[in-house]
């Protein structure tokens, strides 16, 4: 009796820790599955923060800063105002030595001033030593342009550079008479011409007061009506005229021009020399040069002085064909009347056969 009491009691505390042990099971399940849904709900929420962050973060830093910069960039561009043919050569004359230009013309602010009223016709013309032109021209038509450079080159010797444009708002009336007055020019050193709002200002070098009224009496001719002349001619040095022209001629090796013996004929050697004294008479300005001819002692004195203007005129052939103005060149035989070494042994005699450049201002 005993025994079975004792057992009852013993199954009825193992049915009680089994369910003791089930309710903490059943309360542990629970607390897990809670877990699970609770931590599916903060990950759901994460990724749409994340996206609403970054976006506008890649938009503002990359896309909007391009597109303004380029914007201000190409706008600059486009609204800077084109250079002109015209400003470009005077900006040109701007950065470069008076000097180069040699008259008042050529300094760049007096060059700039002539063109300073839009539209009005207008014409600088500057030659410098070496014969070479710069010519400068607002006109109407293209054809007017087109005659002025022409001329320009048909009537001046050196190269003649130009800038021109074709927008001027009136027509020059003056241009038939500024074209003609180009032949009259032949003389001056270092010529300047400016033409704009009725004036024709002439400038440059002459040798002399007398050249300087001839010069400007044949400009006002060639002018009138249309414009008034202002003759700003110097009158300088005649060492000053003649100056570059000499020293271009002392230079070469006028002992190398020589002659087949007793005959008028230019040896090779004489032509190569003659060729070099062709680059410095062609552009000589205001001067005239005299050929001299001369022979040694030997044979008759009328022979020689015949001899010595036969190689004259053929050196004055020469350099003319060569494209020197025949007009500036004067051929003279002087024989054997001006040794300049002793024709009694044959060195001297050498020397004394020879040919003598001689340069006057006009």
């Amino acid at each position: 009796m005993t025994i079975e009491v004792a057992d009852r009691r013993r199954r009825r505390g193992g049915v009680l820790l089994v369910l003791i042990l089930a309710v903490i099971a059943a309360w542990l399940v629970y607390l897990w599955l809670d877990g699970i849904g609770g931590g599916a709900d903060v990950d759901a929420d994460a990724p749409t923060s994340t996206t609403v962050a970054t976006q506008p973060s890649t938009t503002t830093t990359t896309v909007a800063p391009m597109t303004t910069t380029t914007t201000v960039a190409a706008t600059t561009t486009t609204t800077a105002p084109p250079e002109t043919e015209l400003d470009a050569a005077i900006a040109e004359i701007r950065s470069m030595e008076i000097e180069r230009f040699g008259t008042r013309f050529g300094e760049p602010d007096r060059l700039a001033a002539l063109f300073a009223t839009p539209g009005e016709p207008a014409l600088g013309l500057s030659r410098i030593d070496n014969g070479n032109v710069l010519l400068l021209a607002r006109l109407a038509a293209q054809g007017d342009l087109d005659r002025l450079g022409a001329s320009c080159r048909d009537s001046f010797v050196g190269e003649c550079g130009s800038a021109f444009e074709a927008n001027a708002e009136t027509d020059a009336s003056w241009l038939d008479g500024v074209l003609a007055s180009f032949g009259e020019l032949g003389d001056v050193r270092v010529l300047g011409i400016g033409v704009v709002g009725g004036e024709y200002t002439l400038l440059g070098q002459v040798a002399s007061e007398g050249a300087k009224e001839r010069i400007g009496s044949a400009v006002a001719g060639a002018i009138a009506p249309d414009l008034t002349l202002v003759n700003d001619l110097e009158v300088v040095d005649e060492g000053v005229i003649t100056d570059a022209t000499e020293r271009g001629l002392e230079d070469l090796d006028l002992a190398g021009i020589t002659f087949e013996s007793g005959s008028a004929d230019i040896t090779a050697e004489g032509q190569a020399i003659l060729d070099e004294a062709v680059s410095v008479l062609t552009n000589a300005i205001g001067v005239t040069v005299e050929v001299g001819g001369h022979t040694d002692s030997a044979g008759g004195a009328a022979s020689n002085q015949r001899l010595s203007q036969a190689r004259a005129e053929a050196v004055v052939a020469y350099l003319a064909d060569g494209g020197v103005d025949e007009t500036i060149l004067t051929a003279v035989g002087y024989g054997e009347e001006q040794p300049i070494a002793d024709n009694a042994t044959p060195e001297g005699r050498e020397q004394n056969r020879r040919i003598e450049f001689t340069v006057s201002a006009k």
